[in-house]
């Protein structure tokens, strides 16, 4: 369990300016950074060519906080390109009308290629060159021949898609940057402040505000660089959601981390006095369901939810609630995405003064349509690959972002 109060002084002041996230070595010293070493030489001979930058990149939260669905410009979404067997490299961004490509980077953002030389835009996809120094997936890697450590059957039987253990797909996906036309038209995460009067009229008048986050393996924080540990080192949802309350209500926000990856409602319910009510927090977020896709019906899993919330209630009875529904585990795994995606309509009754839903499951469907694209029979299948960091069940950096973006849309007016 992890207590932030130290860590909430510094970020009222870290937030304030840009916030510098990377550590990166020289392409040589630093094996994140893929092809760069073994081609910079040829990279260096074409006329009118940038140098492809292997330094830190510096964020501010007006970057890495910027709402995904507003505005005309996206920060480092996460791409992933598989490389077909007959050669073909592309992958679909989010927004494609009036794309102007601003940067590429590797997710470590050490690594900048350059467009013409290493990607090309066209059509809606991020296409790869056939010299590129980016890093992808081959086919047979993503979609290997057999399962193991190192993979899972598909819903087919037939087909595998590759799990990556230690939450790296960052590995073989790129980060890019880029303007664009269109209008944002999937699930927009909406403001709920009105349902958590007390968390807001606190934040308002600089009173002191303990938050404690409560859920599974994602809350911990697996999937998001900084727990890999590698560059550029973003911190958990938890972490980047408090220090945004901090800077925009210039208050005294306390949280502490009691997650506990492989956890379920079930655990959450019998956990509950240590790990919540012994901290005498004024919010709970809590952060359950990846883990419970195997129970009997939504409606069972929120009563569970709704006998989680009564003890803290009991306990503690002027403590408010946020509730995070969770992001979809990979719909091609075999049997991992179950109940998850019911569970959030369920959640919505809960609603009522003191207990506000953030809507993740909703966001993630919506940004998981945009980055529709072929699988591997040819059939159109959801962008997952995009969000995710170990290809079951974990956020990547990227959508560990849009993780915090949607829990502070939920108090924050104005943001969504």
């Amino acid at each position: 369990m992890i207590q932030k109060s130290l860590l909430a002084l510094l970020l009222t002041a870290a937030l304030s300016a840009p916030l510098l996230l990377s550590s990166c070595g020289s392409p040589a010293d630093d094996p994140s950074a893929g092809q760069t070493t073994a081609r910079g030489t040829e990279a260096t001979e074409t006329d009118n060519m940038e140098e492809p930058m292997n330094r830190p990149i510096r964020y501010d939260p007006e970057t890495f906080m910027q709402p995904f669905w507003k505005g005309d410009t996206v920060y480092h979404e996460a791409v992933t390109v598989i490389r077909t067997r007959d050669g073909k490299a592309e992958a679909p961004l989010f927004y494609k009308s009036g794309v102007k490509i601003l940067d590429v980077y590797d997710m470590t953002l050490c690594t900048r290629y350059v467009e013409g030389v290493d990607y090309y835009y066209e059509d809606g996809m991020l296409k790869l060159t056939e010299n590129t120094r980016c890093p992808f997936y081959e086919e047979e890697e993503y979609y290997p021949r057999a399962a193991g450590d190192s993979a899972f059957v598909m819903n087919d039987g037939v087909h595998h898609t590759v799990y990556e253990a230690l939450n790296d797909m960052g590995g073989k996906q790129l980060a890019v940057t880029y303007t664009h036309t269109d209008r944002y038209d999937g699930y927009r995460p909406s403001c709920k402040a009105e349902l958590l009067p007390q968390t807001i009229a606190k934040l308002e008048s600089k009173q002191p505000l303990k938050i404690v986050f409560y859920g599974d393996s994602i809350t911990v924080g697996y999937g998001s660089s900084g727990m890999i540990p590698s560059p550029p080192s973003l911190p958990d949802y938890p972490t980047l959601f408090s220090g945004m309350l901090i800077r925009e209500y210039r208050a005294p926000v306390t949280w502490v981390n009691t997650a506990v990856g492989g956890t379920g409602i079930e655990w959450g319910i019998q956990n509950v006095n240590e790990r919540v009510i012994a901290e005498q927090p004024d919010l709970v977020v809590l952060a359950f369901g990846m883990n419970d896709g195997g129970v009997s019906d939504a409606a069972y899993w929120t009563a569970r939810l709704k006998l989680l919330i009564d003890k803290i209630r009991t306990a503690l009875p002027s403590c408010e609630f946020l509730l995070v529904s969770t992001m979809w585990a990979n719909p091609e795994a075999k049997g991992w995405n179950k109940m998850q995606p019911s569970f959030e309509k369920e959640m919505l009754k809960l609603e009522s003064e003191g207990i506000a839903v953030a809507q993740v499951t909703s966001l993630h469907e919506s940004i998981m349509q945009g980055k529709t694209r072929a699988g591997v029979t040819g059939e159109p299948i959801l962008g997952y690959v995009d969000t995710t960091g170990n290809n079951v069940n974990h956020p990547n950096d990227f959508f560990t972002r849009l993780y915090a973006q949607t829990l502070f849309a939920a108090v924050a007016e104005g943001y969504s």
